[in-house]
């Protein structure tokens, strides 16, 4: 835990202006084409199943709020990804990431029975506007730890405090949170979003820095996000993270 937090802290202090990598010409175009002249209904088929039309155009070509499919099915990626990955360094390793998807209930005892994993991701959606929770089990009966990733502009001029990080966790996580069990840091640990319409955008981008170990985006125009938009793309469809912006 204590090697993983000292990544953690890196990966905040440094800022990724990128994205430096474009998904190639032929990608994009088959897949506006199937956006644009496809029904709602249209399957695109994906190694791991079926994305529907009506949640890949969230995404791209157009800015949009990013629908709980794209989120969840990302992050699972992104998780299956980094697990496999750091199987293959260390055998047995215990430095594996569960998530909680948005649309998942939460039982009784459901934290507790993912204490073995060394985070957990939760992406919380309140009405249109995504935020990333990330949770590290203690271990030995001591406290873990929680951390609120919240791209909203709302914390260039404000302090986010322990109270309001809480608030966000409680929302999601009801009962099941609690504060006897969990740190709360309240250090701001997102950039902010220019657009109302990026926030699930930096959900996928912070879960990928923390994971990957990479720079936090700081997305300073409509291309930089649109260009984000299509490395995800083409990361869901084919299933394949590329570990860079």
């Amino acid at each position: 835990m204590r090697d993983l937090i000292v990544s953690e802290a890196g990966t905040r202090n440094h800022v990724c202006t990128g994205p430096f990598w474009r998904p190639s010409p032929s990608f994009q175009e088959r897949i506006t084409n199937l956006l644009v002249n496809g029904i709602d209904d249209t399957e695109i088929p994906t190694p791991a199943g079926i994305i529907h039309r009506r949640d890949l155009r969230t995404l791209v070509p157009h800015v949009g709020h990013l629908s709980d499919m794209i989120i969840n099915e990302y992050l699972k990626c992104l998780a299956q990804y980094t697990n496999a990955r750091r199987e293959s360094d260390i055998p047995d390793s215990c430095n594996k990431i569960a998530m909680i998807e948005s649309t998942d209930p939460i039982p009784p005892g459901l934290l507790k029975s993912l204490a073995a994993f060394s985070a957990i991701y939760v992406p919380i959606k309140l009405n249109t506007h995504w935020i990333l929770a990330v949770l590290y089990p203690g271990s030995f009966g001591q406290r873990g730890r929680s951390e609120v990733y919240d791209s909203h502009q709302h914390w260039t001029s404000n302090i986010m405090t322990a109270g309001s990080a809480f608030l966000s966790l409680k929302s999601r996580l009801g009962d099941e949170y609690d504060s006897w069990d969990w740190i709360v840091n309240a250090q701001q640990c997102s950039r902010p979003q220019r657009s109302d319409s990026d926030s699930g955008l930096y959900v996928l981008a912070n879960a990928k820095s923390i994971a990957l170990t990479l720079g936090m985006v700081d997305l300073d125009s409509r291309a930089q996000s649109l260009s984000l938009r299509w490395q995800f793309a083409q990361e869901l469809v084919t299933q394949s993270v590329v570990e860079a912006f």
